[in-house]
């Protein structure tokens, strides 16, 4: 028997990408119960950390996924969020730094120069995220009181 953590708004598309037809829901519950949990690699013999993220989201996937610190800026500052350890390959950066791998193993990440590409971005009126949430609840994010107009 399989038991698995999926969105209930995307467990149907779930089951049938991976061919389950013989599926049954054993519990509702809201993600941020599932914070600071410890989970059952599915594959390795350790343990791991549930963290809530707002750039997980319920378009594709299962709304669960993994976080790793040090593949990613939003992973990063999860990781710093939950005290999670920042881990890397140091054998796969280039032959100039590895001969450091002492010194960086456990505690950098390999970044590439990407193409800057420019945008402005000003949105008034619109709260995504776990605020939307809070600001649904009791009209404020993080102890601010906000206008009552905001849109998610």
């Amino acid at each position: 028997m399989l038991h698995s953590r999926i969105s209930s708004k995307l467990a149907k598309d779930a089951a049938e990408k991976c061919g389950l037809a013989d599926t049954r829901v054993l519990a509702h519950f809201p993600g941020r119960k599932l914070e600071r949990l410890n989970f059952q690699h599915p594959f390795l013999d350790r343990k791991i950390l549930g963290v809530l993220a707002d750039y997980v989201t319920m378009d594709t996937g299962t709304g669960v996924v993994h976080t790793a610190p040090s593949h990613g800026a939003e992973d990063f500052l999860t990781g710093v969020k939950y005290g999670l350890d920042v881990t890397s390959n140091v054998d796969e950066m280039p032959e100039t730094v590895r001969h450091h791998s002492q010194t960086l193993a456990g505690r950098s990440m390999l970044v590439r120069r990407a193409e800057v590409f420019q945008v402005e971005c000003v949105v008034r009126g619109y709260l995504v995220g776990s605020g939307w949430k809070d600001y649904l609840r009791t009209g404020e994010v993080c102890g601010h009181k906000l206008a009552a107009y905001l849109q998610e």
